[in-house]
C-alpha cells in the first residue's frame, strides 16, 4: 500500500487511509506516502496519521490554520468521531494525552468531538483532569470543569469532585461554570 498510496486513484487512496487507520501503530512507515497522497478530503489525511501515531499528533494540532477552523465542520467531524467509534482501545493512549494536553494547556481550541475520545476512556480522562478542580490555579480547574462537562454522562464518576469544587469557587463565574458541568454530567439520555 505504501508504494501505491502516491499514485492511486482518488477511492482507492480514500480506502488505502482507512486500512492504514485500521492497521494503526504498525503503519508508522506509511506516513511520509499519506503525506503526499492524493486525497481531497479534508479530514481523511490528518485523521489517518492520528489512527497510527494517536497518543503523539492530533488532527487539529496543525500549522494549517484552515484545518484548525474546520475540525467541527460535518465532514470532518464525522470522519473523526467514526474514528474514535472504531478504533477502540488503540486511542486508549490518545485519550490520556489529550486529558494531559488540556491540563498543560497545550491542546488548543480542542473540537467538539475530540471531548468524544476522553468520554469514550473515562477512566483515563477522570484521573488525569479531576485533581485539575482542586488546583489553586483558577485556570486549571476551568480547564477540568469544562473537559468534564463536554466529557457528558461518562463523567458521573466525578459528580462529588465537581460539587465540591463548586462549593469552594471563590467567584459566580466558576460556581456557575461548574453548575453547567453538573448539569451535563447528569443530564439523562432521552429513552427511544
Amino acid at each position: 500500500m505504501v508504494r501505491e498510496l502516491p499514485r492511486a486513484s482518488e477511492v482507492d487512496g480514500y480506502n488505502m487511509m482507512i486500512y492504514l487507520a485500521m492497521l494503526g501503530p504498525v503503519a508508522k512507515d506509511a506516513l511520509p506516502a499519506i503525506q503526499v497522497a492524493r486525497i481531497k478530503h479534508l479530514a481523511l489525511r490528518p485523521a489517518t496519521m492520528w489512527a497510527i501515531e494517536p497518543d503523539r499528533r492530533f488532527p487539529w494540532l496543525t500549522n494549517d490554520p484552515f484545518m484548525a477552523m474546520m475540525q467541527n465542520a460535518d465532514p470532518v467531524r464525522y470522519v473523526n468521531e467514526a474514528f474514535v467509534r472504531e478504533l477502540g482501545e488503540r486511542l486508549r493512549p490518545a485519550a490520556r494525552a489529550l486529558a494531559q494536553k488540556i491540563m498543560d494547556g497545550s491542546a488548543g481550541e480542542v473540537p467538539q468531538w475530540a471531548y468524544g475520545l476522553l468520554a469514550r476512556f473515562p477512566d483515563e480522562a477522570i484521573g488525569i483532569l479531576s485533581p485539575g478542580l482542586a488546583a489553586p490555579d483558577i485556570v486549571l480547574r476551568e480547564r477540568a470543569v469544562v473537559a468534564l462537562g463536554y466529557m457528558g454522562t461518562a463523567a458521573a464518576p466525578s459528580k462529588a469532585m465537581v460539587a465540591a469544587a463548586m462549593e469552594k469557587a471563590p467567584t459566580e463565574r466558576e460556581r456557575r461554570l461548574a453548575r453547567w458541568c453538573l448539569r451535563e454530567i447528569s443530564r439523562q439520555t432521552p429513552s427511544p
